[in-house]
């Protein structure tokens, strides 16, 4: 081997280490729940120390994760559905990989006293003879007789003496 492609070989060998010593550094980890089983597709977030969001990840199918980043101090907000929210502590990433122990999100639950389902009547119904109206979801006619509730049904009419007649 010649000389200068020694020099070469070693430059860019040297290049590579202080390329890797310089860039960025992975911050990997896993989430999991109380019982231990892993939870895919949590959602990690990396914000620096003032809070700033600098990058963010998704857990695979087995709670794996990793995040790129640059030597700093940060931390990092895991969240998924149904579980509460977790912070982790500042992290100093330096030029090592930085490893987390398992994450544990604690399952968000509250207890409800009750449900209550309430269903309204729509004001018309078709049936397979007739048009029924529901007068009673109408607000207008609280209060009213029977000619003035009819006055407000579509295609009724009731004339000034109180006559109905069905589509004129």
């Amino acid at each position: 081997m010649s000389t200068l492609s020694q020099i070469i070989l070693a430059l860019t060998f040297c290049a590579l280490l202080f390329s890797t010593q310089l860039g960025a550094q992975s911050i990997s980890g896993r989430v999991v729940d109380p019982t231990g089983e892993a939870i895919p597709f949590a959602n990690i977030a990396l914000y620096s120390a003032d809070s700033t969001l600098q990058g963010g990840s998704t857990s695979d199918a087995n709670g794996k994760f990793s995040i790129e980043s640059k030597p700093g101090r940060y931390y990092l907000e895991i969240s998924f559905l149904s579980y509460q929210t977790k912070l982790t502590e500042l992290l100093s990433v330096d030029r090592a990989p930085h490893e987390l122990n398992p994450i544990v999100l604690n399952e968000n639950s509250q207890m409800l006293d009750e449900v209550v389902i309430e269903a309204k009547r729509s004001q018309m119904e078709f049936k397979l003879d007739k048009r029924v109206f529901n007068v009673g979801q109408d607000l207008s006619n609280a209060g009213s007789n029977a000619s003035e509730v009819l006055s407000n049904v579509p295609s009724v009419d009731v004339d000034i003496e109180g006559n109905v007649s069905l589509r004129g």
